[in-house]
């Protein structure tokens, strides 16, 4: 029932054409040498895959909604916008936060090992661990990454297309790993990054990240030594102050901008044109970093993006299934279902993050988290601090009080 159309290599600048429930995407080659500018056929949906810097979610987002923040759920305004388009809506701080970006600090350096062998992991190394230093916003923490060893390729000859076949070159790709990443707020890291004419190299910055952990313990030196010096991600730590919500109401929205332009142009006075054509305008949704980046403090961005993209399916599976034909109002309802069940799974993680980013880099609440936290922790024994740090994991997924999303069944 309809079809699906993936846009990729292309910059989308806005929604356009907006007719009833759908509208098109404005949309330009990444190219670097054509503007042309590109209209998308129309969508019922549109789902937002276009990272930290989203165009749309920089456009669209926030204006109403309703997010999660490590305090808690909060609401932007909840104006009726078209009878409040001169009280400066475009003011809403909904919108403000929902663009805003928040630079931490530090830098963020993720790499993938191979395999440890027993010898190299030594008696810390084969399992997930996080370890903080004592300055410099200083963490490391890796997770084994294991393939399933069943074969994927389908036996019966008939549904045996070649889209799940195990060539040589996906069987390379799919060796077993060890992913980790490491944080350092070192001046001589953060300056090279800021300068684009720094001339520090990738075997440079290798061995720079090994001079600062390699005192630590097995297998932290092992596996930066062993990732390949290029393959190692380098970048400043940015995220969201909280999530983007879907945006059920684009056709305001544009009204709204509309209004802006025109009082830019005729001054205070004038008045809102409305856009031709009845109906909200397509549903839009976001998902990976353009819904919300994370500090990568858990290591659950990627693991949040693929739960995102798992739930969407079955929302839309579930709107399609409940109705003989499409219904526009059946679809925006169970989005808003599913948005309401994120929100919670959402909530645990934030609640999660910011506790060990303020102990694990503390600001502010340094001396505290230094001279009384820390040494406690330390005198703490072992089995007791695996069991809170399990169970704030299982927090942070969601697995502690029946708040994970399974698609309204708990």
């Amino acid at each position: 029932m309809g079809t699906v159309k993936y846009n990729y290599g292309v910059k989308v600048e806005s929604i356009n054409a907006v007719n009833g429930n759908m509208g098109s995407l404005e949309l330009h080659p990444t190219n670097g040498t054509d503007s042309t500018t590109i209209t998308s056929p129309q969508y019922h949906l549109i789902i937002a895959a276009d990272g930290l810097r989203s165009s749309l979610r920089s456009r669209y987002a926030g204006h109403q909604s309703i997010h999660a923040t490590s305090l808690g759920i909060e609401s932007s305004s909840q104006e009726n916008i078209e009878n409040s388009l001169e009280n400066h809506w475009e003011h809403t701080r909904g919108h403000r936060e929902a663009t805003k970006i928040e630079n931490r600090e530090y830098i963020v350096f993720r790499g993938n090992a191979p395999k440890l062998t027993a010898a190299a992991a030594g008696e810390d190394g084969s399992d997930s661990f996080q370890t903080w230093g004592c300055s410099k916003s200083m963490r490391f923490a890796a997770v084994p990454f294991r393939h399933a060893d069943e074969d994927l390729e389908d036996d019966d000859e008939e549904s045996n297309s070649g889209h799940y076949s195990q060539t040589d070159a996906f069987k390379e790709r799919q060796k077993d790993e060890e992913v980790w990443f490491a944080t350092i707020n070192d001046p001589v890291f953060i300056d090279a990054y800021k300068n684009s004419n720094s001339t520090m190299d990738a075997e440079e910055r290798k061995k720079l990240l090994i001079d600062a952990f390699g005192s630590w313990h097995n297998p932290v030196k092992t596996l930066i030594e062993t990732t390949p010096a290029e393959d190692i991600m380098y970048e400043m730590a940015l995220a969201h102050k909280h999530n983007a919500s879907p945006v059920f109401d684009i056709k305001t929205i544009m009204d709204f901008e509309r209004w802006k332009l025109n009082r830019k142009n005729k001054g205070n006075s004038c008045k809102v044109t409305p856009i031709i054509g009845p109906g909200p305008g397509p549903i839009l949704v976001f998902i990976g970093d353009s819904m919300m980046t994370i500090d990568p403090v858990l290591a659950q961005g990627f693991t949040m993006a693929m739960e995102s993209g798992a739930s969407i399916a079955r929302s839309i599976e579930r709107a399609l299934s409940n109705s003989p034909a499409y219904s526009p109002a059946l679809l925006r309802h169970e989005l808003g279902e599913r948005q309401v069940r994120r929100e919670r799974r959402l909530l645990h993680l934030l609640r999660s993050t910011e506790l060990v980013q303020r102990l694990a880099q503390p600001n502010g609440f340094a001396i505290f988290a230094r001279y009384f936290v820390r040494p406690l922790m330390k005198l703490c024994p072992d089995g007791i601090k695996q069991g809170v740090f399990n169970f704030m994991i299982r927090y942070s997924l969601g697995l502690t009080g029946g708040e994970r999303d399974t698609g309204g069944k708990q």
